[in-house]
């Protein structure tokens, strides 16, 4: 396809996005709205993305993109990924998995960044249907388990 024709696709793909869609979608970083409009094009009026402010400490915007839509979700929940910027501009996806709650922590004093995680049980080595809870702390471009809440 060549460059003329696929610009004009992205663009009728845009306008046919819900103003919502649209209005949240322009507002982020090119980055970020290259990702989307790259990897979740079957999905944009499903893709939700959630502005955390600066978590990782560089001056720039990190974001939590969750997929709500039904080729995206299951019993595990929905596809969600942090993404963390970059010294360079760009963003790199430090988590991707399904989930049903990913929530950073309010920082207190100068505190590791961590995240709350609602997720199916198999992601606390357990059997059965009921979620588990856990936290995960951000160290770098890492997320580490801190462990499960009880």
């Amino acid at each position: 396809m060549s460059r003329k024709y696929l610009l004009a696709f992205l663009a009728g793909v845009l306008l046919a996005l819900p103003s919502i869609a649209q209005t949240s979608l322009n507002a982020l970083p090119q980055s970020v709205k290259n990702h989307v409009l790259r990897d979740y094009a079957d999905a944009l009026e499903d893709v939700s993305v959630k502005n955390l402010s600066d978590v990782n400490s560089d001056g720039k915007d990190d974001f939590i993109v969750t997929v709500n839509s039904a080729i995206y979700c299951g019993s595990a929940g929905c596809l969600t990924q942090l993404l963390l910027s970059t010294k360079s501009d760009s963003y790199v996806v430090v988590y991707s998995g399904n989930l049903y709650e990913l929530k950073l922590q309010p920082n207190k004093d100068q505190a590791p960044t961590r995240f709350d995680v609602t997720g199916h049980s198999s992601l606390c080595s357990r059997n059965g249907p009921a979620a588990c809870e856990f936290v995960l702390e951000l160290r770098g471009y890492e997320l580490e388990l801190i462990g499960e809440k009880r």
